[in-house]
């Protein structure tokens, strides 16, 4: 079983089967309208696809958790912290109290633990997978991605590395004109 944290420490667990599926399928939409269909992710092995569109992603983890969220969102909302979320809509309709829940949700994914929630969707994917020549295929395609973010993130962290020596390089000489010509200004001026 896939699990991840968010920023507070809370643990949710990503399990897909059949029902779930077909549920993401029914209610979330990519930033295209379109609907996000994990089967499909699989068979085309595009992990990429909704680490693209992030809001697709959270909502499809949501919708693969909201049991667990549901029992997390209504415990914290007798709390202080969150006693707002419930005073807001004194009337609990279900479509009301969804959008809080998931509002809430989203308030408690930070970057780092959207990371660990994207990792847990694909371990998620890799574990629900048929055959073990498929799940192989799969977790090779995940760990490849997971090389080609690293690599990316590493490339962005030394051309960073390399504008900033340059832009220190430059301030010496800089700072050298501007005292040159303050020192010009002096000298030019009567009693200088």
């Amino acid at each position: 079983m896939a699990q991840f944290t968010d920023k507070k420490g809370n643990s949710w667990s990503i399990v897909l089967d059949t029902n779930a599926i077909e549920t993401v399928r029914q209610m979330v939409k990519n930033r295209d309208g379109q609907e996000v269909d994990i089967l499909a992710i699989v068979d085309a092995g595009d992990f990429g696809t909704l680490k693209k569109d992030i809001v697709a992603l959270i909502d499809t983890v949501y919708t693969l958790c909201l049991p667990q969220i549901q029992e997390q969102f209504d415990e914290a909302g007798f709390d202080a912290e969150n006693q707002l979320l419930y005073e807001a809509l004194p009337d609990w309709k279900m479509a009301t109290k969804l959008k809080k829940s998931m509002r809430w949700f989203a308030s408690l994914l930070d970057g780092p633990a959207i990371e660990r929630m994207t990792t847990a969707f694909l371990e998620a994917i890799v574990d629900f997978t048929q055959g073990q020549a498929r799940k192989d295929v799969l977790a090779t395609m995940y760990q490849k991605e997971q090389e080609i973010d690293r690599y990316a993130a590493e490339a962005i962290r030394q051309k960073a590395a390399v504008m900033t020596v340059r832009l220190i390089e430059k301030i010496p000489s800089q700072m050298e004109q501007a005292m040159e010509r303050e020192l010009e200004k002096l000298e030019a001026t009567p009693g200088g």
